[in-house]
């Protein structure tokens, strides 16, 4: 009883569909963390001293210096 209508029949195969997708695999966890160090250091420094000369009328106050 199908004469002169047309059926369609889908045909199907099977194919393969490979993809790549970024998974999480573990976490790493950072963090800063200020630090000071202390650091003894003895080294030779140089030495200056000044030499203050006494003329004329003037009056100079120090204690490191010893009045004349």
């Amino acid at each position: 009883d199908l004469e002169g209508e047309e059926i369609r029949i889908p045909v199907m195969e099977e194919q393969v569909n490979i993809q790549k997708t970024p998974v999480v695999k573990e976490e790493i966890s950072l963090r800063k963390q200020q630090v000071q160090d202390t650091e003894q250091v003895s080294e030779q420094v140089r030495r200056e001293e000044a030499r203050i000369e006494r003329t004329g009328d003037i009056e100079v106050r120090d204690s490191d210096i010893e009045n004349e």
